[in-house]
């Protein structure tokens, strides 16, 4: 079975619709990147390198920010003429570029793919016989689908698999239905998304330290071995369970694209966060705090407190719409978390041989705490009473600190407590408000 590669897609039928439009019926459109001065390409995907066949020459009067979507006004192609040097004889040919004339922001294409949401989760697991009982599409389908970088800090779903069978084979074929979905360059470190399978103490640490760092904008992961207590690990949103479903392939085993289009199309959807949506995050929280921490101690990873905001955003982009349904988010991961609950008896029974055997961990919060992250938080606390503001200024909460911590301890700081739910994150992370759970 051979990856797909996003770079190396030529012909129509390799891209998602929006990237056909872009690339064949939109010549002027894209996302703008500077490779000069005043001279601009188009991307037209997001994903991969592809661009606009001639750059753009900006007039010094025009300014166009890095990254914008676009549609450009522009005139006729100019040519220069070839040159030829006069004492080798080399020529030297002449550049091409449309001289820019105007712009304005673009509204982004987004027709919709070939599958439906049903047919794009029934693909994803069609190897499987008995897949829905295990409820392994939605499961799949939710770890692909990811959620962006939002208030909650570095997007992604996280899971861990658990096979009821008494050898790790179902996790390896697990495994190989998710791969075969991934083209190469998701699978490699990248500043737009990544998939992890976790299978050791260093992969596991390597993990927690790309997102702590942020280096990725969403960073999906499943553990697919034991989870060791003295492991620092990222917490999951949700658990895989293979207990009904079986393996049965088809053969070949080859990617489809039909489901990479679908997932292309789901990951450019960036589901809106409002003042109400802040309401439901907090309330979330405390239902993830109160319903779910007090089951979820042992043999496993943590469940992440952000959880149900999480996959709320990757059930929006599973639907193909940018309104959050929290309802449905909580609804999808209690009945996910309760199959496990469900089967935790049976998971940590003694004698059974199973690949989640009993641990004991620690709270997720005690262990992923910084020596300063208390400090900060309450700092972040104090001035939101001072002030009476929800969201606190980065460069007020770095002033209240003076020369006792530096920008940069204070930002490590934010990201840690952003990740385990203890602070929200706004506007390009230079707003924070803290949270009061307790």
């Amino acid at each position: 079975m051979r990856a797909v590669s996003l770079a190396v897609r030529s012909y129509g039928a390799q891209f998602a619709a929006f990237e056909r439009e872009l690339i064949f019926d939109r010549p002027h459109t894209g996302w703008v990147h500077f490779v000069g001065r005043r001279e601009i390409v188009l991307r037209k995907s997001p994903f991969s390198e592809h661009l606009s066949p001639h750059p753009y020459l900006l007039p010094e009067d025009l300014q166009i920010p890095e990254g914008a979507f676009v549609e450009l006004t522009v005139g006729r192609l100019h040519r220069e003429q070839p040159v030829v040097d006069r004492q080798t004889g080399d020529v030297r040919f002449g550049c091409e570029y449309y001289p820019v004339e105007g712009f304005q922001t673009a509204e982004f294409p987004r027709p919709k793919p070939y599958l439906s949401p049903d047919e794009f989760r029934a693909r994803l697991v069609h190897d499987w016989y008995d897949a829905e009982s295990d409820q392994l599409d939605y499961a799949v389908a939710l770890q692909l689908l990811s959620c962006p970088r939002d208030v909650y800090g570095t997007g992604g779903i996280g899971s861990q698999s658990f096979s009821m069978s008494s050898g790790r084979s179902p996790l390896d074929q697990l495994r190989r239905t998710i791969a075969r979905q991934l083209p190469v360059e998701f699978t490699r470190p990248n500043s737009r998304y990544e998939f992890e399978f976790v299978q050791s103490k260093s992969g596991a640490e390597a993990l927690v330290e790309r997102r702590a760092r942020g280096l990725t904008d969403e960073m999906s992961y499943n553990f697919l071995r034991v989870v060791d207590p003295r492991w620092t690990v990222a917490p999951i949103q949700i658990p895989t369970i293979l207990h009904n479903a079986r393996y049965a392939p088809s053969f070949p085993q080859e990617p489809d694209r039909d489901v990479l289009e679908f997932m292309l199309t789901a990951l450019t959807i960036r589901p809106v966060v409002d003042d109400n949506a802040i309401l439901e995050i907090e309330k979330a929280l405390r239902t993830v705090r109160e319903q779910v921490e007090p089951e979820a101690v042992v043999g496993h990873a943590p469940f992440d407190q952000h959880a149900i905001t999480r996959l709320a955003m990757a059930q929006s982009r599973l639907e193909l719409r940018t309104s959050l349904d929290f309802q449905r988010g909580e609804q999808r991961f209690f009945d996910l978390f309760r199959e496990f609950v469900d089967l935790h008896g049976s998971l940590f029974k003694p004698g059974q041989e199973t690949w989640a055997p009993a641990q004991v961990r620690t709270s997720f919060l005690d262990a992923s705490l910084g020596p300063h992250d208390l400090d900060v938080l309450r700092a972040l606390i104090r001035l939101r009473d001072e002030s009476g503001q929800e969201w606190i200024p980065f460069s007020e909460l770095t002033a209240a600190f003076g020369k006792e911590l530096r920008a940069d301890q204070v930002r490590q700081s934010l990201r840690r407590l952003v990740l385990v739910g203890r602070v929200l994150q706004s506007n390009n992370e230079t707003l924070f408000r803290p949270l009061i759970l307790d």
